[in-house]
């Protein structure tokens, strides 16, 4: 992107206010559309982080709108999200009953996952209390991805020695490479952070069931990497195994997930249930109603893609092009095991062009059933 380019399109946001002065976080508006965003000046920052960042969307991280660089500062705006951080709460509050940071745990493995699972994996390198934030419905986010990196294979080194005091692991200090197993660091102090109120605490937590998370902790903070969880999958299955024997209320909540579809698949305790009809646009949730006028529309599509006949022409053909027209485009519309991610323009984060990407594919559907019907 030339400089032009990019001044041009940073024209299009207002500043309104910054917050963040130190960090060069103000928020904007988009003055064509008056929406609400989040800009981040960045001078030190990984682009292969948000350029993944961008085209792979998660609620647990915030949505980006847009990357502008110029001139080796990269120009992030991403979605606003109002709530409170964990830092706030653990000032309000002080510490955490043992199931409630054993909650907060599970969902930060949810979010990092899929981060720790990419080849090379994406290490955010500067997990604490005010990087996290809940949104206004208790949902978790994770935030500020500016000292993420991915890992490389062979470097003996971090070249760049960023992270939080305290929560840090020994390896971002110069003495390795950060690799997964410095989230999984961080993760630990977090955790003996909720148990007892303190970054240095050293009781282990409320109760007898903090003593079990304790032993977790404990693990997460070895000097030496290789005896800590090696990822956040790890670290989910130890969470997970242990909790739900202890937490009977979270085990019911985490049913409930899997059976919506919101838990993660691939982290390990509860498995979710791949069935057709928990992955058929129209089945996902637990409104009957909305399952009936599924059904119902389903079954017209079945019915009449079988039943229909045709003046000339290709009987098959026409009944083929009009179940994938019609079947094609349900699919389609209702994003069938996450077809977005894997399509050009879908996508993208910009609503506007996955609004043209469903366009375009539409009528890529009805070229195709075009071919069918006049075989």
């Amino acid at each position: 992107m030339d400089q032009m380019e990019a001044r041009a399109r940073l024209s299009y946001y207002e500043i309104l206010t910054p917050l963040n002065q130190a960090h060069q976080v103000k928020l904007v508006r988009q003055r064509e559309t008056g929406l609400v965003y989040v800009m981040k000046t960045l001078n030190i920052y990984c682009r292969e982080v948000y350029d993944w960042l961008l085209t792979h969307p998660n609620p647990g991280r915030p949505r980006l709108i847009e990357l502008i660089e110029d001139q080796a500062v990269l120009y992030v705006i991403e979605e606003y999200i109002c709530g409170l951080t964990l830092r706030q709460r653990l000032q309000a509050e002080g510490r955490f009953s043992a199931e409630a940071a054993w909650q907060i745990m599970m969902d930060l493995c949810k979010i990092m996952a899929p981060l720790h699972a990419l080849d090379p994996p994406l290490v955010h390198r500067d997990l604490k209390p005010e990087n996290i934030l809940f949104r206004l419905d208790g949902s978790l986010v994770l935030i500020d991805f500016n000292s993420a990196r991915l890992q490389e294979a062979g470097r003996v080194q971090d070249t760049t020695l960023l992270g939080t005091q305290g929560y840090a692991a020994p390896e971002q200090y110069g003495f390795a490479a950060s690799a997964a197993t410095a989230d999984i660091f961080a993760a630990g102090v977090l955790l003996d952070e909720m148990l007892t109120g303190s970054r240095h605490g050293s009781s282990s937590g409320p109760g007898r069931k903090g003593d079990w998370l304790d032993k977790i902790s404990r693990r997460c903070r070895e000097m030496d990497p290789q005896k800590r969880y090696k990822n956040a999958r790890d670290l989910g299955r130890a969470l997970s195994a242990a909790g739900l024997l202890q937490f009977p209320a979270g085990r019911l909540q985490l049913l409930r997930r899997a059976g919506t579809g919101r838990f993660s698949p691939g982290l390990p305790g509860v498995k979710r249930d791949h069935g057709w009809q928990n992955r058929l646009p129209g089945f996902r949730g637990h409104n009957p109603l909305v399952h009936a006028l599924a059904g119902l529309w389903y079954g017209v599509v079945i019915a009449g893609s079988l039943t229909a006949e045709v003046e000339s022409g290709s009987v098959w053909g026409a009944r083929a092009g009009l179940l994938l027209v019609l079947g094609g485009c349900s699919l389609l519309w209702g994003n069938f095991r996450q077809i977005w991610a894997r399509l050009p323009l879908l996508k993208s984060s910009d609503r506007r062009i996955r609004l043209a990407g469903l366009v375009c594919w539409t009528l890529v559907l009805f070229m195709l059933s075009g071919a069918l019907m006049n075989l």
